[in-house]
């Protein structure tokens, strides 16, 4: 169950680009999950709030994005740069679970049968299919990363409303609200970062690092901090209390 959590979080953070997001979206379902399993609920806890770190490496990540746009660095080789970054934090969250299982009396769960799968991979197909389509659109130079920002958009709202039919008017206008305060929260550091670069070219500070490399560098590092205390954002003891 502690590898489903961390593959999971890999391929949401496939879907989402964000790390919060990652936790917020699957933490209700895995916590619990996990516990019933036999982890204690502090690793349970840390592991999803480590595992959702990873959605600001995979790409396509929001703060790729950001990082991009500052830096005047190409997005899509930040996207290549990041892959093997998160793939490696993603199997290290798997080392430590397996070396922590061990010592554990975990529950064995029952193994779901071919027809269980093929229902479960059905019902996830069209959730599972956005990551395709934006890595494939923008590898393949199909569409730009801020043109798939705007596909993956619409793709999701017609999903949502014809496929799934989980979104209704009011859903759309919560979901408006959110994206714009979320918006505006990125534009306020980008336009504070964007100052600090201008004053560092017009200083003519040249360190010869080079702009992907320590792009990479920066954002596993922003990383550790989302779920690291006191401070982290990926937070999960809330989700706990509200569950318990």
């Amino acid at each position: 169950m502690a590898i489903v959590c961390v593959v999971v979080s890999c391929f949401f953070a496939a879907i989402s680009g964000s790390g919060p997001a990652t936790v917020a979206a699957l933490g209700l379902i895995m916590i619990p999950a996990l516990v019933k399993a036999g982890y204690p609920a502090a690793f349970s806890c840390a592991l999803m709030a480590a595992g959702g770190a990873i959605g600001v490496v995979i790409p396509p990540s929001i703060t790729f994005v950001v990082y991009g746009s500052i830096a005047d660095a190409s997005i899509i080789r930040l996207f290549m740069a990041g892959m093997i970054p998160g793939l490696l934090m993603g199997a290290g969250l798997i080392v430590a679970a397996l070396l922590l299982g061990r010592k554990l009396e975990l529950k064995i769960m029952p193994k779901a049968s071919g027809q269980e799968r093929w229902q479960a991979f059905k019902d996830a197909f069209w959730g599972l299919l956005m990551p395709v389509i934006i890595l494939g659109g923008i590898y393949g130079g199909i569409f730009t990363p801020t043109e798939a920002a705007a596909v993956s958009v619409f793709y999701g709202l017609i999903v949502g409303i014809f496929i799934y039919k989980e979104i209704d008017v009011k859903k759309t206008i919560d979901i408006l609200i959110d994206s714009c305060s979320t918006t505006a929260t990125v534009m306020f550091i980008t336009m504070g970062a964007t100052l600090f670069a201008y004053v560092l070219t017009r200083a003519r500070l040249e360190l010869g690092i080079h702009p992907i490399h320590l792009g990479v560098v920066m954002i596993v590092n922003l990383a550790i901090g989302l779920f690291t205390p006191p401070v982290g954002v990926n937070t999960v003891c809330g989700l706990w209390d509200r569950q318990y």
